[in-house]
């Protein structure tokens, strides 16, 4: 009563799949666009490592506006 049959479960899957691919494309572009090296989007993927990722992208400095006038 009430279990997730087959379909369900597959759908589950395939969303969780697309998200775990998606995911790291999205902070790819991201964290190049901001200066810092891609392959720190990687971190997306590690539980605890995604948080300090993207607090790390909220309130440091980006590289890529070093020099440049920015307001907030």
């Amino acid at each position: 009563m009430g279990g997730v049959g087959l379909p369900e479960a597959l759908i589950i899957g395939l969303m969780g799949l697309i998200l775990w691919v998606l995911v790291p494309i999205c902070c790819w572009k991201i964290v190049r666009k901001t200066g810092y090296p891609a392959w720190w989007s990687l971190g997306a993927l590690i539980p605890g490592v995604n948080v300090a990722l993207l607090v790390m992208l909220a309130f440091g400095d980006w590289p890529a506006l070093r020099g440049r006038e920015v307001t907030e």
